[in-house]
């Protein structure tokens, strides 16, 4: 984990909180506060995704920005979709290859969930969401139905997804939002 990403995190947080004046001018104990959810979020993410080199940026040497080194690595964690969302509207910050894969490569950065996914609505997803957010407390669920619209001009499809909500707070307890993570295991026997 490097500093310079949990920085980047902390400063995606804090600019989707409503009320945010701009980072350098908050006092240092709230800039703490979204440090620490941060780290939580980078470390949660952190077992999924491989280690990849620093790559120069070709037109002036300089390294890319923390931020787009994260989402890189998220991007291209193996099999298992995992996806960033902010506050208490579920707004995307990052999500990976697999799980663009499982709903349609369609635009997701900076949309609330119930606007990505209209088709999901009544499915239950939207409210286990605002549960998690509202609780704190953790969902995971197996071989759950999702129906997801997965290629555009087609009918929803029908998958099984394994899936965990995890809370992405502060040490005080401050929500921040939600890490997505799971596996699409359609077609997957479960072997007794």
């Amino acid at each position: 984990m490097h500093q310079d990403e949990v920085e980047a995190v902390a400063r995606a947080f804090y600019y989707t909180n409503e009320n945010a004046r701009g980072w350098h001018l908050e006092p240092e104990r709230l800039k703490l506060s979204f440090l620490e959810k941060a780290k939580a979020a980078v470390t949660a993410i952190e077992d999924f995704r491989p280690p990849l080199p620093v790559r120069q940026n070709l037109e002036n040497g300089e390294e890319r920005s923390p931020a787009d080194k994260l989402a890189e690595r998220l991007r291209l964690a193996p099999a298992k979709f995992i996806a960033v969302l902010t506050g208490p509207r579920h707004v995307f910050h990052m999500a990976n290859h697999p799980y663009r894969h499982l709903v349609g490569r369609r635009a997701l950065t900076g949309r609330p969930v119930r606007e990505a996914f209209p088709e999901v609505e009544g499915q239950g997803f939207f409210e286990l969401l605002d549960r998690v957010y509202e609780t704190g407390d953790a969902f995971t669920g197996i071989r759950l139905p999702f129906l997801v619209q997965a290629r555009r001009g087609r009918p929803p499809e029908q998958r099984l997804i394994n899936l965990t909500y995890k809370p992405i707070t502060s040490e005080s307890s401050d929500r921040l939002g939600i890490l997505v993570e799971g596996r699409d295991v359609t077609g997957l026997i479960a072997v007794p």
